[in-house]
């Protein structure tokens, strides 16, 4: 984060580990760019070149979007003076954007996010927001938001200790196992299917892990009672075959209300995989509009961890679905469709 008098820069950012990936896929990328271009200068006048180059530069291309997707960061350029603001997509010291106009500046809010830690957010053009920085210290999130709401003459919002809720707790021992015949599934969230566009890099990517493992085996050789394997194909397999996953991979959630269990389950394709969990807490229900002016409703437990369980574009609907499924674990539902004015709901 960086600020002066007329300007004032947030910068996005990532945990170090989930950047590990990102990185090593346009690590491995530039390595097969260097491999390739270093074969072709020892076979220059070998006419058998253009189908593998076209194979390389297949994986190159994968692997460099893959990195371009799970490693970029969003930063948020603020311009006092002009009035304007500037989304930067960033990938390390390279970034793209422009600057657009404000219609309207909101408020800036201070809220405590999934982990403990103090969200600073700038709202803007109604329902819009943007993250500005995040804080261990309340104090420190403060101090920022204020200061921020003052430069731009705004509404600062204390999201803090606005939202008092009931912890109703259900205690479960962890060592009770619960045979099937005394399991119920009294709900299940599924989360559907990916978007078509992710199916599709996911199948390419899957498919690319294929080919490379398949390079792989087959440049085993035997010399002298020795294997010798070509382990360049390996790195490149590992990576497409994980970015595939992750773009492949979809969440859904299974309750247990009489002996109060959920299971997260992984799902790719007929692939299932998950584990019930006992609820330490049920918090309550929370309807919540983003910058898309999607109304979306989430159930909060075991203090701050939340699973979304349904987006609509009508506000009533949402709400009506926040009440039923509020209703049946008996907890209250927090309406943050407006965030200024987020309120329990009756």
């Amino acid at each position: 984060m960086a600020n002066d008098m007329n300007r004032y820069v947030s910068k996005g950012r990532k945990p170090f580990w989930k950047l590990l990936f990102p990185y090593s896929c346009l690590g491995l990328a530039l390595y097969c760019i260097y491999s390739m271009i270093k074969g072709v200068s020892l076979a220059a006048e070998d006419d058998e070149l253009i189908g593998p180059i076209a194979i390389w530069m297949t994986g190159v291309l994968l692997l460099t979007l893959t990195g371009i997707f799970f490693g970029s960061v969003r930063d948020f350029h603020l311009d006092f003076k002009e009035k304007r603001y500037k989304l930067v997509t960033r990938v390390g010291f390279f970034g793209v954007g422009k600057w657009r106009r404000f219609k309207h500046l909101n408020y800036v809010s201070v809220w405590q996010n999934t982990s403990m830690y103090y969200q600073v957010d700038l709202w803007y053009n109604n329902h819009h927001h943007f993250f500005i920085n995040d804080f261990l210290n309340r104090e420190d999130a403060f101090e920022v938001g204020e200061e921020l709401a003052n430069n731009l003459k705004i509404e600062f919002y204390n999201g803090v200790d606005v939202l008092d809720y009931r912890v109703i707790d259900l205690k479960l021992d962890d060592e009770v196992e619960i045979s099937k015949e005394q399991r119920r599934v009294d709900l299940e969230i599924c989360h559907g299917k990916r978007p078509i566009w992710r199916s599709v890099i996911a199948g390419i990517l899957l498919i690319v892990a294929v080919f490379f493992f398949y390079i792989l085996i087959d440049s085993i050789e035997i010399n002298n009672g020795r294997k010798y394997i070509e382990l360049i194909w390996f790195g490149p397999g590992i990576l497409t075959f994980l970015g595939g996953l992750g773009f492949a991979v979809v969440s859904d959630y299974q309750f247990d209300f009489e002996n109060n269990q959920f299971k997260h389950i992984y799902r790719v394709g007929p692939f299932r995989y998950g584990a019930w969990e006992p609820f330490e807490s049920v918090d309550y229900v929370s309807v919540y509009s983003d910058d898309k002016l999607l109304f979306t409703v989430n159930l909060w437990f075991n203090g701050n961890y939340k699973i979304q369980v349904a987006q609509y574009k009508d506000l009533s609907l949402a709400m009506g679905s926040a009440k039923n499924f509020a209703a049946k674990l008996k907890i209250r539902v927090w309406d943050a469709s407006d965030p200024h004015h987020a309120k329990w709901g009756s």
